[in-house]
């Protein structure tokens, strides 16, 4: 008797506390991707092109670009002028830029959803919040790749006949946010789908 009174009470403090930490971490993930929002707005490549500098004798005064910035010049026509006259690295593609968007956005209105509907008590909420974390998941680990490899390609080496180019500590922002993101997912995943394993044993 004891000892069932004890699991009783475990289970009860369990589901007592359980809605709070879903509160918790579906928060922090909004705030991750809420930063990446945001960090786009900072300056993510300074581009410096000294030989023009001297030619002209005026001093050399960096070039910021702002992730936006970077972002649109994907959905810029690409011409063979406009891509020789480039400074920075060529933007990503259409597709990829639409998808890394994608992976921004979706995820954080799958976390606002969660939140919206925690005080709601349905039993059938947690089936498509379990499928919408795992869309989120996924999308998350596409916009870890993405940014990832963005960032990477960014750092190339200096040339001695090339303008060379500064990338800012912002640019590291997207891949660390969608990294932590990735884990509040699952997390999130792992609270959503104990309920229905006590469920199941009580039954």
């Amino acid at each position: 008797m004891r000892t069932s009174r004890r699991n009783e009470n475990r289970e009860r403090s369990e589901e007592g506390t359980q809605p709070a930490r879903l509160a918790l971490f579906a928060g922090l993930g909004l705030i991750c991707h809420l930063l990446i929002f945001l960090s786009l707005f900072l300056t993510y490549i300074e581009y410096f092109n000294p030989y023009a500098a001297t030619e002209r004798e005026a001093p050399v005064v960096p070039i910021p670009d702002t992730g936006w910035q970077l972002l649109s010049e994907a959905f810029q026509p690409q011409t063979p002028q406009r891509v020789a006259d480039m400074v920075g690295p060529p933007p990503l593609a259409a597709p990829l830029a639409v998808v890394l968007l994608v992976a921004l956005i979706l995820p954080a209105l799958i976390y606002l959803a969660l939140l919206l509907l925690l005080p709601i008590s349905v039993k059938w909420k947690n089936t498509p919040l379990r499928r919408g974390l795992v869309a989120g998941s996924w999308l998350n680990f596409i916009g870890l790749s993405l940014s990832g490899l963005w960032l990477l390609s960014s750092n190339r080496p200096e040339d001695l006949h090339d303008p060379y180019q500064n990338v800012d500590l912002a640019f590291s922002i997207p891949p660390a946010a969608f990294l932590l993101s990735l884990i509040c997912c699952s997390i999130l995943l792992g609270y959503l789908r104990q309920p229905t394993e006590n469920d199941t044993r009580r039954v």
